[in-house]
Formats: structure tokens, C-alpha cells, sequence
């Protein structure tokens, strides 16, 4: 969207600037996408999003229902780290302020498959 200025002096109305300035502004109503893969000896997390790169998306974490992370870059969580923890989910918010849906993975299956 492109939006077009013009300004005065507060209580001036001679004031007011014959030309307007432009101002491209981007709406994004769409949420980002989140998914949750277990490599490499842990869960990784990946996304994506109309406004904003992959390697740009920040993710937010979850363990068994608790409270969610700060947003942060940390993409990957070892199976080391995770020790106890039945349920991991994430999330990640994009540029304008939207947030994927959580994604969980249930890491009692993940084991009972690796052994």
C-alpha cells in the first residue's frame, strides 16, 4: 500500500505543505509457519513467512506444557538437554508481529523409536 502526506502547523491551517510525501507501507495479515524435525541428535526447528527469511524467524520454546521462552535464535535442542522432557513445542513470530500456531513433538516416541 502506498499512503500519501501532507502536513501543517498544528492550529496553522495556512500552513498546510502542497506536496505530498509518499509512504509504502506493508501489510502482513498472514501468520508464519512452524514445523519441528528430529535430526542430528536433537529437534530442530524450521519456519517460514511471507515478510521474513527463514534464518530471520526467532522461535520460542515449550517444554510439557510450561511457559514459553522468550523469542530468541535458538533453532536447535539437543536430545542431551532434553533429558525428562516429554513434550516439546515452539512457535515463532514474524515482523509484523503475528505468531505461528505451536507445533509440539512428542520426544517419548521419538526414544521408544530409537531404541
Amino acid at each position: 500500500h502506498q499512503v500519501r502526506l501532507r502536513g501543517r502547523r498544528a492550529g496553522a491551517p495556512g500552513t498546510l505543505v502542497p506536496a505530498a510525501a509518499a509512504l509504502s507501507v506493508w501489510v502482513d495479515p498472514y501468520r508464519p509457519w512452524a514445523e519441528l524435525s528430529v535430526e542430528r541428535g536433537g529437534v530442530l526447528a524450521n519456519g517460514s513467512d511471507v515478510g521474513a527469511a527463514p534464518q530471520d524467524l526467532a522461535f520460542s520454546w515449550s517444554e510439557d506444557g510450561g511457559p514459553y521462552s522468550d523469542f530468541g535464535a535458538e533453532r536447535f535442542r539437543s536430545m542431551a538437554d532434553l533429558e525428562g522432557v516429554r513434550r516439546l513445542s515452539v512457535r515463532a513470530p514474524d515482523p509484523a508481529g503475528n505468531v505461528s500456531r505451536p507445533v509440539t513433538i512428542d520426544l517419548g516416541s521419538v526414544r521408544a523409536r530409537r531404541r
